[in-house]
C-alpha cells in the first residue's frame, strides 16, 4: 500500500487539500477510464493525481488521457509501457473517516464556477 496526501484543488470536491490517500499498484493493462491514478509530474518532483478519461493501446505503450474533476483535461497525455505498473488511488482519509474512491465522476454542475454563482445568487437575494 502506498500513502500520500493532496495539495491542490484539481480533484475537488472528491479530493481536498489535506486528504490522505491510500493507493496500490496495478498492471498498466488493467487501467480503465474513471480510475483515479497517480503519475509523476515534471522532473519527477510532484505527483499528479487525476481521473483517467481514456486509455488507448499503441504498439507496446498505453496512451492515457487524464483530467482533474475540477480542472479539466490535461494538455498532454501519459505514455505508459504495457509491462509497467501504475498507481491507482483506492481510498481517502478525511477528518478521521475513510472512504473508497469510486470510478464515478461528479456531475458537471458540481464545479467551482456554478457553486460560486449559486452562492452569490443566494447572498444577493437573501441578504440585500
Amino acid at each position: 500500500m502506498i500513502r500520500g496526501y493532496v495539495k491542490g484543488l484539481s480533484m475537488w470536491p472528491n479530493l481536498m487539500p489535506g486528504d490522505i490517500l491510500s493507493a496500490r499498484k496495478i498492471p498498466a493493462s488493467a487501467l480503465r477510464p474513471g480510475m483515479v491514478t497517480v503519475f509523476q509530474g515534471d522532473l519527477n518532483t510532484t505527483a499528479v493525481v487525476h481521473r483517467v478519461v481514456s486509455v488507448r493501446a499503441a504498439n507496446t505503450e498505453l496512451l492515457v488521457t487524464t483530467a482533474g474533476d475540477n480542472s479539466g483535461k490535461d494538455t498532454t497525455g501519459w505514455r505508459v509501457p504495457m509491462e509497467n505498473s501504475v498507481t491507482v488511488v483506492t481510498g481517502v482519509l478525511r477528518l478521521g473517516r475513510y472512504r473508497t474512491v469510486t470510478r464515478f465522476q461528479p456531475a458537471g454542475f458540481l464545479n467551482r464556477r456554478s457553486i460560486r454563482q449559486t452562492h452569490l445568487f443566494l447572498v444577493k437575494h437573501l441578504f440585500w
